[in-house]
């Protein structure tokens, strides 16, 4: 999954509803962690504006890959910092053979303390389709003690592409990041971490008497 340099057209039709690619060198917008002076961070992400919320992704085949490396330590330093990830699954689900789509990969497979919330997609083929639109199918696994958040996903969820589906997905992605911050694992890390910060200020800045 960190290995993969592009995707396919499914893939990069799915890249295009999220949002749009923007070249990082010079960009002066919301920048999400990545480097806009020197492209160590790669040449291009995708960028988008939910609701006046920015966004930066965080594209595993946009970010820098060294073959050499087999933990790919340069992807992971993002991808394993983000609240939420996005995973999509190679292949077309047809309506006819629900299996094929499997389980979601639990959250617990790829290590990581920060990652909490794992959204699949998958492209779907209905069984009646004369439109000749895109469906997706969507599923969503947690860490233990995330609680509970909306829009919660129909039955089946499969979706449309269309306005409809990118205003649930995002107000689901960003849910799930809120949702995220509330469990008890989450606020007792940024507990320590602010309790470090702080006491790094006092030291730094503490003046005797």
């Amino acid at each position: 999954m960190l290995a993969n340099d592009e995707g396919n057209e499914d893939f990069d039709e799915f890249l295009s509803f999220l949002g749009q690619k923007i070249t990082l060198l010079g960009w002066t917008s919301f920048r999400g962690g990545l480097d806009v002076k020197n492209n160590t961070t790669g040449e291009k992400s995708l960028f988008t504006v939910f609701r006046g919320y920015p966004i930066m992704f965080h594209v595993a085949p946009l970010l820098p890959n060294n073959p050499s490396d087999p933990q790919k330590i340069d992807r992971k330093r993002h991808l394993g910092n983000d609240v939420v990830v996005i995973v999509f699954l190679e292949g077309v689900e047809e309506e006819d053979n629900p299996s094929s789509i499997g389980e979601p990969l639990l959250p617990n497979v790829l290590q990581s303390d920060v990652n909490y919330v794992y959204i699949f997609v998958k492209k779907y083929s209905p069984r009646e389709n004369s439109s000749g639109s895109t469906y997706y199918r969507m599923n969503v696994a947690c860490k233990a003690g995330v609680p509970a958040f909306g829009p919660l996903l129909p039955d089946p969820p499969i979706f449309e592409k269309n306005t409809q589906f990118r205003d649930f997905f995002f107000s689901k992605c960003i849910n799930s990041e809120r949702a995220s911050m509330k469990s008890q694992a989450y606020s007792e890390k940024m507990s320590r971490s602010r309790r470090e910060f702080l006491l790094s200020l006092v030291q730094k800045y503490h003046v005797s008497n």
